[in-house]
């Protein structure tokens, strides 16, 4: 298989230019955000590691069996589920996008720790110090005048205050750690190395392809707002293939409630969903490419699948479909 070498120096130039109203530059060299305000308020928010209420594993399963889905562009959202769909559909290239502009500082330093590790035992013996790079980035991003972090948690400075290391122990729940879903080092840890309940590892199957598209540099982070038309259009005019798996994670679920991701009051309702299904579809495989979100997994015209296997998959993963 030929990976796609420099891809992520691509996917960084892209997110370096501002193409919609709603994106503002950030320093340091983060690239982009998403405003809130339409000022210096960016969306900066909780980083998310583990799929929360989604059932995955047999539509992995099924992708890993599907030879019309092998070697091509991966797009997702949110946390590690992503590598789990990338290492079974054994991509050539991956795209981590998401709203939440904290994703991509994340992303970024994995990605280096994964490419520099060859074995899983080694990149896990990594993972705590390159967390703590991700909390001094972020530290110092909240820390600059220019411009202002907000997020469900990051705005009260208050906690911000008390959460200087990025595990923490005595700030009592339901207050997370920058790390959503994770209070303290040893249950991070535990879930890293498989020995507990909380979410679907099956990224570390195959994590010898994963390190050789990352020591490749065929993974790239970015910041992206599926339902921002002109940053969709941004992403297609750049791929010269476009994506045969596409994850969405719990988009449309947050879409469909009072306040979107980053909070905000959320007045457009069925036309961001609509936008968000335009976005995905005009960047997915006609007609083999599949759309994964949480309850459902369609083709890129956001019908059913029609491999039998990822159907049957669907069926057994999927509470509901969002037609």
């Amino acid at each position: 298989m030929c990976l796609r070498e420099g891809f992520r120096d691509s996917v960084n130039a892209l997110n370096e230019q501002i193409v919609s109203p709603s994106q503002l530059s950030l320093p340091y060299g983060h690239g982009r955000a998403y405003s809130i305000d339409g000022g210096s308020s960016y969306y900066g928010d909780e980083i998310h590691t583990q799929a929360v209420g989604e059932g995955h594993k047999n539509r992995i399963q099924a992708i890993s069996k599907e030879a019309s889905l092998k070697g091509g562009v991966f797009a997702g959202a949110a946390g590690f589920i992503n590598l789990s769909y990338m290492g079974a559909a054994e991509s050539s290239a991956g795209i981590l996008y998401d709203l939440n502009a904290h994703q991509k500082i994340f992303w970024d330093e994995l990605l280096d720790v994964m490419a520099k590790c060859s074995s899983l035992d080694g990149f896990q013996s990594e993972m705590l110090s390159m967390l703590k790079n991700v909390q001094f980035k972020i530290n110092a991003l909240e820390a600059c005048e220019d411009i202002k972090t907000v997020g469900r948690f990051t705005k009260m400075n208050e906690l911000r205050e008390k959460m200087g290391p990025f595990f923490t122990d005595d700030i009592p729940q339901p207050y997370p750690t920058k790390l959503r879903g994770f209070y303290s080092e040893p249950l991070f840890m535990d879930w890293m190395m498989g020995e507990s309940e909380l979410g679907d590892l099956a990224w570390k199957d195959h994590y010898t392809h994963l390190h050789e598209m990352a020591k490749a540099g065929a993974i790239g982070a970015m910041t992206l707002d599926i339902c921002d038309r002109e940053a969709a259009e941004q992403l297609e005019d750049f791929l010269e293939e476009k994506v045969i798996v596409f994850y969405l994670s719990n988009i449309f679920r947050f879409l469909e409630r009072e306040r979107d991701f980053s909070g905000r009051q959320n007045d457009v309702g069925l036309a961001d969903i609509t936008q968000a299904e335009k976005n995905s579809s005009r960047l997915t495989v006609r007609d083999k490419g599949v759309i994964i979100g949480d309850y459902f997994c369609k083709d890129k015209h956001h019908q059913p699948v029609q491999s039998q296997s990822l159907s049957e998959a669907n069926a057994q993963d999927a509470k509901f479909s969002i037609s």
